[in-house]
């Protein structure tokens, strides 16, 4: 088990990314954290290593940000709840990615409380700027206000109650893409690879568009959870890519 709160453990129950030295080709861009608690010596600080899109809380904030937007001046929120401050931030290039799942969605890693989330801005959008990022949905540079912790944290329910109460194994052998996703969260990186093609700047069409992907996210986060079959799954792929193909070929009869 591992804690993801003051005094609360809880098992990992999957792995949203998970990409071996062995099996990634490219080095994965880290950014490597240093902090102490706030009004300690230095000699007391601790290490994080986590991805810039990787959402992190910001002490005062409820919502997590992705970790490139974090600045040397932030607080961070330590196992406890306690003050840590930032003593340096320093990029990081490395083989394999891991990120594991919790049912309430944190994990407290190097005695730092973040998400088991992550930003997926920039698949999102066509022309994305990492200093940018927003812990929000972003289209078209429309912020939805849907938070990315949010949004995925109530994809990943179904999923988790499978892995941590129908399923006997926990889904330990789940399979992964050769990108390292599971097949949970391809779904999610397909949408928002797709929405990424998409051009449309007027807010009211991208917050339905949202909407809809919303709702296409938790059908297949309870089908696959409730079935875990790949087989039920393959075809809901099949189903969301002829949906948005249609929509796609609709658009493009219409200009």
């Amino acid at each position: 088990k591992v804690l993801v709160g003051p005094n609360k453990y809880q098992e990992i129950y999957g792995f949203g990314h998970r990409l071996s030295d062995e099996d990634a080709t490219l080095k994965t861009e880290y950014r490597r954290i240093t902090v102490a608690r706030k009004g300690h010596a230095s000699n007391s600080s601790s290490v994080l290593e986590l991805t810039p899109s990787h959402l992190i809380y910001r002490h005062g904030d409820d919502t997590p940000i992705p970790a490139s937007l974090l600045k040397s001046t932030d607080l961070l929120v330590g196992q406890n709840g306690e003050v840590l401050q930032i003593l340096k931030i320093e990029k990081e290039y490395r083989y394999g990615l891991y990120n594991p799942l919790t049912a309430d969605g944190r994990i407290v890693v190097g005695g730092i409380l973040v998400s088991t989330y992550t930003s997926f801005n920039n698949l999102a959008s066509a022309s994305f700027d990492r200093d940018r990022d927003s812990p929000n949905l972003v289209l078209a540079g429309f912020d939805t206000g849907f938070s990315w912790h949010s949004i995925e944290h109530a994809f990943f329910k179904p999923f988790a109650f499978y892995c941590t109460v129908l399923s006997n194994d926990g889904c330990g052998e789940e399979t992964y893409t050769g990108e390292g996703y599971n097949y949970a969260a391809s779904v999610a990186v397909m949408i928002s690879r797709c929405l990424a093609q998409q051009n449309e700047t007027n807010p009211v069409v991208q917050v339905l568009k949202v909407a809809a992907s919303i709702l296409a996210l938790a059908i297949v986060g309870v089908v696959y959870a409730a079935t875990c079959s790949l087989e039920s799954y393959a075809v809901l792929l099949v189903l969301l890519g002829l949906g948005f193909g249609y929509v796609r070929i609709g658009r493009s009869r219409l200009h």
